[in-house]
């Protein structure tokens, strides 16, 4: 503020309480912080993804193998494996609006959201690998948690012991016979 002869004689300020505002971006924050520790904590590939399939953030492992925030969980971190060839053929991985309704052929996003829930698929195959997969709704602004487990070494293990039963059992009956 200037006095008569256009010489400073006052301070003119204005504030405003921005408690509420620094409240909520703390929660925020903190809320940030606690989503990324939780799923850091899962020890395999996990995502949270809209329903369009665009990776909302992910735990190192999926890092890692792929996933990259902002990218597409088909794309990044299935690198296009387990898209059904007559879906490949539509995608143009410049164009955007090209990957409407892409999925990998197993994905059941979908029934996670649209029934609100889980959905697993115990015996997803890629490659020789064997992945116990899961979609878990999250419940707010259609999110869902999505990890899989690799589980071949269990499988085989389970196959591996039915045979051996098998064969012990035809031994059994064998010898009993003769």
């Amino acid at each position: 503020l200037y006095d008569s002869d256009n010489q400073p004689n006052g301070v003119l300020g204005v504030s405003k309480n921005i408690t509420e505002q620094k409240r909520t971006e703390q929660a925020l924050e903190e809320r940030i912080k606690l989503t990324d520790l939780l799923i850091n904590s899962i020890p395999h590939p996990a995502m949270i993804i809209n329903k369009n399939r665009q990776i909302i953030t992910a735990n190192r492992i999926a890092l890692e193998l792929g996933a990259e925030q902002g990218g597409y969980c088909w794309r990044d971190f299935g690198h296009c494996v387990s898209v059904p060839d007559e879906k490949k053929k539509s995608i143009n991985l410049d164009d955007v609006s090209t990957y409407e309704d892409v999925c990998c052929g197993f994905c059941k996003a979908k029934p996670a959201l649209e029934q609100f829930e889980n959905q697993n698929d115990p015996e997803v195959r890629i490659g020789d690998r064997i992945y116990d997969t899961h979609w878990n709704p999250l419940g707010h602004d259609d999110l869902f948690l999505h990890y899989t487990i690799d589980v071949t070494e269990s499988v085989l293990a389970e196959i591996a012991l039915k045979e051996s039963e098998e064969k012990y059992r035809t031994v059994v009956e064998t010898s009993a016979e003769g």
